[in-house]
């Protein structure tokens, strides 16, 4: 990502991201699940990565790192 992304995007809490990172963690679907589940999960992890990103990038932002 570039700093482009993160103009305008409010500051992500960690304690936020902590809680998102605990209820939708990484993992692979299960063999029961079906297809809508999967991309269910699949769509629900894609916004906490999202948002890992930006945090990182906004730390880095705030600690001169870019």
């Amino acid at each position: 990502m570039n700093d482009s992304n993160t103009v305008g995007f409010p500051t992500i809490p960690e304690a936020l991201l902590k809680e998102l990172n605990n209820r939708f963690p990484e993992q692979c679907p299960e063999l029961e699940w079906d297809s809508k589940t999967v991309w269910y999960t699949t769509g629900q992890r894609s916004v906490v990565r999202l948002l890992n990103a930006l945090f990182k990038e906004q730390q880095e932002n705030l600690l001169g790192g870019k």
